[in-house]
């Protein structure tokens, strides 16, 4: 899910059974309160891959000055080897192969005019046995959206690490890249778990460990400050830190239970029961919080199929989430955001988009 900004929403939707799957790019107008896939042919039911909304199977959009970008598997004419980083025209009329690789790709962003991606590749001079560790090398790489070259650029390589490497949890704001690189070290075999800030200018590296070996990773914004995630535990909970813009100057911010998740839309903090992918009864609850983490309201999410927990903030009025299942159907559905400050724990009601997908 990704969006302008403004009043419009891009999001995937997937339909169909585990063998027969098509995804469609659904273009919802939070003021109208309809979502529409991005089909420009006439009469189309929007039920298989012959609609031009079809994008196959894919984990995420990204949506960046009037085009949705994403990465989507080769076909027959690369014998389904590799990928396709992908644009699609805001109103689905268009699709461009912007650039092809042959590496498994791990996570990616779009962040100032680049395409960033972290893939790993195998190194097939050294093909292990059953059972054994296969080496592979790991690497960032960017691209430019607006096609000046169509040559990548290396933006990192995990050179110290081998087997099983690989590098997850792209986020960027302003001039710096955030990751976390795993694997097995090249010297003495251990396994490493390792997080990074890159200046985007001159590529210059920093570790973001602090005191007694603490990570601090996938950090999010609130107001003009980060909040980062930390490898720091105790009884149950991790501790989170806060730094200024630039991710420099950790302080202790707040501590979260483990089975719970700190979002943020920049303006609060939410903090609840992680509800990806659960299908029970199971009543779920939240509390929301502002920049300084005093309480503003604790919220009933009620309970059902919610199929993921993926927080979008639209505008001051709208918080939407992914999809419910609702009747074999998927659909896109928000909270109104207005009336946080005002629950005191009552039930906050969703509002649904008038197409069900399905």
């Amino acid at each position: 899910i990704t969006t302008d900004g403004k009043a419009t929403i891009k999001a995937v939707v997937t339909c169909g059974s585990a063998s027969e799957t098509v995804s469609l790019e659904v273009n919802v107008a939070a003021e109208l309160k309809v979502s529409t896939p991005l089909c420009v042919k006439p009469n189309c039911l929007h039920d298989n891959d012959n609609c031009s909304a079809a994008i196959g199977v894919v984990d995420q959009i990204a949506y960046n000055n009037e085009k949705i970008y994403y990465i989507e598997s080769a076909g027959e004419e690369k014998e389904f080897e590799g990928a396709y980083i992908t644009a699609l025209s805001a109103d689905g009329s268009k699709k461009e192969h912007l650039y092809y690789f042959k590496e498994t790709c791990v996570d990616w962003i779009v962040h100032r005019g680049y395409f960033y991606f972290s893939v790993y590749e195998y190194d097939k001079s050294n093909i292990a046995e059953m059972g054994q560790e296969i080496n592979r090398d790991a690497y960032i790489y960017r691209i430019p959206l607006d096609k000046s070259t169509d040559e990548r650029e290396v933006v990192y390589y995990a050179k110290h690490v081998s087997g099983d490497s690989q590098i997850d949890e792209l986020m960027a704001f302003g001039d710096y890249l955030y990751f976390i690189v795993t694997g097995n070290t090249k010297e003495n075999n251990e396994f490493v778990f390792e997080s990074y800030k890159q200046d985007l200018k001159d590529f210059s590296l920093e570790r973001l460990c602090i005191e007694n070996g603490i990570e601090l990773m996938t950090p999010s914004l609130i107001d003009d400050k980060l909040i980062f995630a930390s490898s720091k535990e105790k009884d149950g909970e991790y501790q989170y830190y806060i730094t200024d813009f630039n991710g420099n100057n950790p302080e202790p911010f707040c501590w979260v239970h483990e089975d719970d998740k700190l979002i943020s839309d920049g303006k609060y903090i939410y903090i609840g029961k992680d509800v990806y992918y659960m299908e029970d009864d199971t009543q779920r609850t939240m509390t929301i919080y502002d920049a300084k983490m005093n309480k503003v309201d604790d919220i009933d999410l009620g309970s059902g199929s919610v199929t993921t927990w993926r927080f979008l903030p639209v505008d001051d009025k709208l918080f939407l989430f992914g999809g419910k299942k609702d009747a074999g159907k998927y659909v896109v559905f928000y909270y109104d955001k207005s009336v946080i400050g005002s629950l005191n724990g009552e039930k906050w009601d969703y509002t649904v988009t008038n197409k069900t997908i399905g």
